[in-house]
């Protein structure tokens, strides 16, 4: 049974127990990585500058502590296959809806791409 690294349990720990609840379900059925959590003023700044975060700080749900969303990617990442992207976005809702939690929907950009990695808990 795939389980998170080291690197992925430092970053799952700084989400809100929902989202660290909801992925140690979904790693049960696929290997994934966490890949970030919360996140400092200069971090999503940063992210931001170079365009891979489309809100500066604090407005981000990274930018709560502990962090509203979580940035995950199938393991090993390939960040041109959607279908393993999608699949874990699948696994992602139901398992936070079967344990009584609601995501946030896929953000969908202006030009047709989709935030894949980013989960977020609607509270």
């Amino acid at each position: 049974m795939p389980s998170f690294g080291r690197k992925s349990k430092e970053m799952l720990e700084t989400t809100c127990e929902e989202i660290q609840e909801i992925a140690n379900e979904v790693i049960k059925e696929m290997d994934i990585s966490c890949i970030s959590g919360f996140r400092g003023e200069i971090e999503q700044n940063e992210l931001f500058k170079k365009g891979f975060s489309k809100l500066k700080y604090p407005s981000s749900a990274h930018n709560q502590n502990p962090s509203l969303a979580g940035d995950f990617c199938p393991f090993p990442c390939n960040w041109n296959d959607k279908e393993d992207f999608t699949r874990m976005r699948e696994l992602f809702y139901y398992h936070a809806g079967r344990l009584g939690y609601k995501l946030k929907p896929l953000i969908i950009f202006s030009n047709g791409g989709g935030d894949y990695p980013h989960i977020e808990i609607e509270k």
